[in-house]
């Protein structure tokens, strides 16, 4: 159940955090840490708590490219100076990839694009982009920028929360 904390935690931010990160506060904006594991996976609409599908690292996949495409759709509707971006941390080790018997680098790796693209003046007014665990823009998947479907899918990330009494 990968859905849920991954693709509705725009929608969450976006309500909750977003009003603390307007213009003129020190922050730039927004860093969605990602997995580069989004683009395997096109997301599909009619199950996208990804229940037909029993592979663990195809529902991580969908839900990264969730997260991407809520981002790119929170970075397109908002103009009033707060940037929305994506980031790709890096393989970090974390207790859900050692308990999956992987290794990663250490969490101080991690950190230093998240705060290269917080502080940096010259990304102050950038959104929209994809960055890498370097701070280097890159592209993204064409999935993750299609507006359509960033449209469709925060449509229903509107209506699964309005089930939940959670409306904005």
């Amino acid at each position: 159940m990968t859905f849920y904390p991954n693709g509705l935690e725009a929608k969450n931010w976006k309500e909750e955090s977003y009003p603390r990160h307007q213009k003129g506060t020190t922050q730039n904006g927004l860093e969605y840490g990602m997995s580069r594991n989004f683009s395997r996976y096109p997301l599909d609409f009619a199950d996208l708590q990804a229940t037909k599908y029993g592979d663990a690292y195809l529902q991580y996949s969908r839900s990264k490219l969730m997260n991407h495409m809520t981002a790119l759709k929170m970075a397109r509707d908002k103009a009033d100076g707060v940037t929305v971006n994506v980031l790709e941390p890096g393989v970090i080790e974390t207790k859900l990839l050692k308990r999956g018997g992987y290794s990663g680098g250490p969490v101080k790796d991690g950190s230093v694009a998240p705060v290269h693209l917080a502080t940096s003046d010259e990304l102050k007014d950038i959104s929209g982009e994809y960055f890498n665990n370097r701070g280097k823009k890159i592209a993204s998947s064409a999935d993750s920028m299609n507006k359509d479907q960033q449209d469709r899918l925060w449509k229903m990330c509107e209506e699964i929360c309005a089930k939940f009494g959670i409306t904005f």
